[in-house]
């Protein structure tokens, strides 16, 4: 009786925690809220489709403001700004969002992905937070794409950079590796991966 006792706290403690802890995040399931960090100092947040000028505010301002990709904080994280609409016409600063964003190595212990993950945790850590993955994965990479319309994995066969994909509902995260463990994150739509736009 002892047992089942512990063991019914134990399961109302988890779902407690899960309930009132913010974003929940599935393994092999991804959103476009893969897209984004979390400052660790006071939680601050970056997201996909956050105007710039709201990122900056967290960020810092920049003097470059035509310029697709901008790195900050001495080069920890690094943003994709998409800058044209899907007609190609250029954007003004106000209107220019986050598309995508990079940590580099100099991030460990400042910034993390929404799941929790940062450069310097393990391989193991990577699958236990975004799952088993069907594409290419190798000694220097592990990359997750995911079709958020049809919620999905896309396949090594499915990888074909066809504009009537619907790229921007496709997230892609990508971890460089170095032997077991994470050197840098990417996450980013596939439309900003591939056309850079």
């Amino acid at each position: 009786m002892k047992k089942f006792l512990a063991a019914c706290m134990a399961a109302v403690t988890m779902i407690l925690m899960v309930s009132c802890g913010g974003d929940k995040f599935t393994p092999n399931v991804m959103t476009k809220a893969d897209i984004g960090v979390i400052r660790v100092s006071d939680g601050e947040k970056i997201t996909y489709g956050m105007k710039r000028i709201d990122a900056e505010k967290i960020l810092g301002n920049t003097d470059a403001a035509n310029m697709a990709y901008m790195s900050y904080d001495g080069g920890k994280i690094g943003v994709y700004y998409r800058l044209t609409d899907e007609s190609g016409k250029q954007l003004t600063t106000d209107r220019q969002t986050v598309a995508g964003i990079v940590l580099t190595p100099d991030a460990a212990g400042f910034y993390e992905t929404p799941r929790g993950l940062e450069p310097g945790q393990t391989t193991q850590e990577v699958l236990d937070l975004y799952g088993e993955y069907p594409g290419v994965q190798s000694e220097l990479i592990l990359s997750y794409q995911y079709d958020v319309a049809r919620k999905k994995m896309i396949t090594p066969q499915q990888n074909n950079p066809d504009r009537d994909m619907g790229l921007r509902d496709q997230v892609m995260v990508q971890f460089t590796l170095d032997g077991e463990k994470v050197i840098s994150v990417s996450m980013m739509d596939r439309q900003m991966a591939l056309l850079m736009n």
